[in-house]
């Protein structure tokens, strides 16, 4: 594994994060934290860009779901955007596919986020 690497940015009430490399168990406090300064800064929704993604574990998929649980639970929303077709039948294998919002593209998640 690579490691990882998150680029935060803010679109209006909208917090993009683009994880690039691989994530694992060991990383997901990465991931938390990085979603949390996005809120901080003012985030409602959580755009997850994983187009750059090389690997992600079941663990890292669990923090996903429980931070798109947290954000509905403040009337947010969190959006996966530009997933490998290996991701979505991660996400489909795994029985979790209702329990996310998939985008084909930055673009259109930011567009579900409006």
């Amino acid at each position: 594994m690579t490691g990882l690497t998150i680029q935060r940015r803010q679109e209006g009430h909208v917090g993009v994060l683009t994880l690039q490399g691989d994530i694992s168990a060991e990383l997901i406090p990465q991931l938390q934290a990085a979603a949390q300064a996005s809120v901080q800064a003012g985030a409602k929704h959580l755009l997850f860009n994983l187009h750059q993604l090389g690997f992600m574990d079941s663990a890292s998929l669990g923090a996903l779901l429980y931070l798109g649980q947290s954000r509905a639970k403040q009337s947010g929303r969190l959006v996966l955007c530009a997933l490998s077709p290996s991701f979505k039948r991660l996400i489909e294998a795994s029985g979790l596919a209702g329990q996310f919002t998939l985008a084909p593209d930055e673009q259109s998640g930011l567009r579900l986020l409006a």
